[in-house]
């Protein structure tokens, strides 16, 4: 059976950080035969000149909420409430919500994040709720579950949404020499 995407929606953090800024936190990284990785060696070889990040590289750490840090679950209703917009269908529409995201707020296991995603969208109680901990490979799970729970007959309507902030991972011990 077919499924058809009838709204997209997307959010990023505000704050574009360049390579430089990046590779200068970063420590720089460094190529197999010990080369440092440079800002024009990403752009040319990825063609990646800046990225959105909500980190304070000064400090060298994550913002917190109350500072106006963003997380995935802020990220992922910002995305649905724009897809569901753009779709035309309201909260009380949705039968099925899919979050993909291998960075979620809360503890995967209890299913927190979603909980939180589903009354922060407004969606009603029954909503099927389904987290698959992949990243960014796990979009197209979401939308084979999304086509398999239209499909069944028993979801008319589902918001597939993916969101990853990987602000919090920059950790330099972890991804410098």
């Amino acid at each position: 059976m077919a499924i058809r995407i009838v709204g997209t929606g997307r959010a990023l953090p505000v704050q574009e950080v360049g390579n430089e800024t990046l590779l200068d936190f970063l420590g720089p990284p460094r190529k197999p035969h010990g080369q440092a990785i440079t800002s024009q060696w990403l752009e040319d070889h990825f063609g990646i000149h800046d990225r959105r990040f909500d980190f304070d590289f000064f400090q060298g750490r994550k913002l917190r909420p109350e500072e106006g840090g963003l997380y995935d679950t802020d990220l992922a209703v910002e995305a649905a409430t724009l897809a569901m917009r753009d779709a035309g269908v309201v909260a009380t529409d949705v039968d099925c919500l899919i979050h993909v995201s291998c960075t979620p707020d809360r503890d995967p296991r209890c299913l927190q994040n979603m909980i939180a995603l589903k009354q922060r969208l407004g969606l009603k109680d029954d909503v099927d709720l389904d987290f698959e901990n992949l990243g960014c490979a796990g979009l197209a799970k979401g939308l084979r579950y999304a086509q398999i729970a239209i499909g069944s007959g028993l979801v008319k309507v589902a918001v597939v949404v993916a969101s990853n902030t990987t602000s919090a991972q920059l950790v330099k011990n972890i991804y410098s020499n």
